[in-house]
Formats: C-alpha cells, sequence, structure tokens
C-alpha cells in the first residue's frame, strides 16, 4: 500500500470531473469504478475508485482518491493498494507507487502540491 496527501484550491466538482476524465487517459487498463459525492457540515467529500492492470506484474491495483473540499480548500487522500503478488510475504513491484504518481502529475497541474502527514 502506497498512501500521499495533497493539498490545493478550486472548484472540487470540476476537479473531480477532469481527475476522472484525465486518469482515464493515463493508461488502456484504467477504469474508473466507482465515483461518489457527500455534503456533512459544510465540508464536501468525493470518493473515486479506480483500477489498472500492470502487465509487468500481472495484476490489478486499485486507486482510490478522496477529496475534501471545504470553501474551497481541497485536501486529496491518494491511497494505492493491490499491487502486490504473494500470500504471505505480499511482494509489490510498485504498481501501486505508480498509480499514485499518475494522480498526483494530474493534481499537480492543477496547482496542488503534496503535504507530508
Amino acid at each position: 500500500m502506497a498512501r500521499i496527501t495533497m493539498q490545493g484550491k478550486g472548484n472540487s466538482r470540476e476537479i473531480v470531473e477532469y481527475l476522472g476524465d484525465e486518469m482515464l487517459k493515463t493508461g488502456m487498463s484504467v477504469e474508473l469504478l466507482e465515483r461518489f459525492e457527500r455534503t456533512f457540515h459544510g465540508v464536501t467529500v468525493y470518493t473515486l475508485v479506480f483500477e489498472k492492470y500492470f502487465m509487468r506484474s500481472s495484476n490489478r491495483a486499485s486507486l482510490t482518491a478522496v477529496l475534501m473540499d471545504q470553501e474551497g480548500e481541497i485536501l486529496v487522500d491518494i491511497i494505492g493498494s493491490a499491487g502486490g503478488q504473494g500470500v504471505f510475504f505480499k511482494m509489490s513491484w510498485g504498481a501501486e507507487e505508480d498509480f499514485i504518481y499518475s494522480l498526483e502529475s494530474i493534481l499537480e497541474t492543477l496547482g496542488f502540491s503534496r503535504i507530508e502527514q
């Protein structure tokens, strides 16, 4: 599993649409499996779940992005998982990190930056 957090500003609904479109362009095997929006006490949260097949490791990786928007201030938690092989040792070929970097690059073009957690 791999995880990063990014922050930025903007219209979250437009950003979510853009992320969905751009992620699908990062590879033929990328799919948007689920997307939903929730608002609670003035904070809007969007969840996007992507999946991608990686030929080099012959497996699928999952990418979950959770965007939290409070009055245009946006935090994005990005979690990559299921990119390893093996029952006990969970040997990873780096698929989770590669998948995360795809979304990180897209967010950087929108002015987002990584923050340390």
